[in-house]
């Protein structure tokens, strides 16, 4: 009897193993979002994949607890982040080949890994106040984030915050608190430094993002009842604002650029009680008008531990 290479790579799924890269593992499809169903007690089942095309994959390679239940989709819905369930080490498993690579984090509840769109680059922080490490997947070199400061004696510090990746996932955006508002900076696939400006607290705001220029960012902000964006120009120091008319149940929970230029946020619903994390919707945004337009909107599946979308993207 023939087996298609599909069925081998999702085997390899349903199995926690990684199919080799000559498995046509392009056919598993891509990652609508990940659950762990409810635990009983400490016993959970395993995680489960619900792909863009409706079919359910189970992950038992990636470690399902109740405490330490972590996963992470990329935006391409491609490449997952999760606790290895045979040793605990945090990896990242890229379902386009089949690979599986280990970072140097163990047993995390909370995503210190952050992956480009494409999932090329990651981005590694220790969970406190620094970001550590950048490194190329598809290369294997890693590079140290160290900012040097301008002055004779040679300054060193970290970057405290991640950001975003550009939107083609070749720069990436750190930042700094300042006393009197923030230092983003931008960094090239190999960790040196392209722009670095101080946005002042005036011009301060929420879930930063790097354009596909390079040089601007977004930043969300609400005021008095208002929302809206900041396009901040790093060169330049160019600020412009563009106001966003939100429905009254909408809030920006978070901001990035898509490739094709305009802006995506996602947002919960807001009722009577408050946030509602059970409904999710993703939002395109003109960052010219402020015009908004629903691209997605998803529901909790009933008996669900964990749910976890993609990263925002296209």
């Amino acid at each position: 009897m023939r087996v298609s290479a599909s069925l081998v790579a999702l085997a390899a799924l349903l199995l926690g193993v990684a199919p080799s890269a000559a498995d046509a593992a392009t056919q598993i499809g891509t990652v609508r979002y990940a659950r762990l169903p409810a635990c009983s007690g400490t016993k959970c089942d395993p995680w489960e994949l619900t792909m863009r095309d409706g079919r359910v994959v189970r992950l038992t390679g990636a470690r399902a607890d109740r405490d330490l239940s972590f996963m992470m989709v990329s935006a391409d819905g491609r490449h997952l982040v999760y606790n290895r369930r045979s040793d605990r080490r945090v990896v990242v498993h890229d379902l386009a080949d089949g690979r599986i690579h280990p970072t140097p984090l163990y047993d995390v509840s909370e995503s210190g890994v952050h992956l480009s769109a494409d999932g090329r680059l990651m981005v590694i922080t220790d969970g406190g106040p620094t970001v550590d490490s950048l490194t190329d997947l598809a290369t294997g070199k890693t590079y140290d984030l160290i900012h040097v400061g301008k002055t004779r004696t040679v300054r060193r510090h970290l970057y405290e915050e991640f950001a975003s990746f550009s939107p083609d996932g070749r720069y990436l955006l750190v930042s700094s608190d300042l006393v009197d508002g923030t230092e983003y900076t931008v960094l090239d696939a190999r960790g040196r430094e392209v722009v670095r400006r101080q946005v002042r607290a005036e011009h301060d705001g929420l879930f930063a993002t790097l354009a596909g220029d390079h040089t601007t960012i977004a930043l969300a902000y609400t005021s008095r009842g208002r929302a809206g964006v900041r396009l901040y120009h790093l060169r330049t120091g160019r600020v412009t604002t563009v106001p966003v008319k939100l429905p009254k149940d909408v809030g920006i929970d978070g901001l990035t650029w898509a490739r094709g230029g305009g802006l995506v946020f996602r947002t919960g619903l807001y009722d009577k009680n408050g946030y509602d994390p059970r409904h999710v919707r993703d939002y395109g945004l003109d960052p010219e008008t402020g015009q908004i337009r629903l691209l997605r909107s998803l529901k909790r599946p009933a008996g669900t531990l964990e749910w976890v979308l993609p990263d925002l993207g296209d």
